[in-house]
């Protein structure tokens, strides 16, 4: 069985006393008083300025790797390198 078909099945055993998740919520919100609401508010508030601020934060600099010479560079100077040798070989025939 579906977890939503167990969920509507509760509901309609319990329909006079079952609550919505979101009536829950709600209800929980407005249980606290409306000092703690305000303080929560702030601190949403707080915390998304603080994001923004670390947003624009210069980042630290990373040191730059030292670069490798890619395997296809070296190989083809070797192939120059061997070229260049059959080259003069053949210089020193003619």
């Amino acid at each position: 069985m579906s977890i939503s078909l167990i969920r509507s099945r509760r509901r309609l055993i319990h329909r006079n006393s079952y609550n919505s998740p979101h009536y829950r919520k709600n209800k929980k919100l407005l249980s606290t008083s409306q000092a703690e609401r305000a303080q929560r508010n702030r601190d949403k508030k707080r915390a998304k300025l603080d994001k923004l601020k670390n947003k624009n934060k210069p980042k630290a600099k990373k040191r730059p790797k030292r670069s490798k010479m890619p395997y296809r560079f070296k190989y083809y100077q070797f192939q120059d390198y061997k070229f260049k040798g059959e080259l003069e070989e053949l210089e020193r025939i003619e």
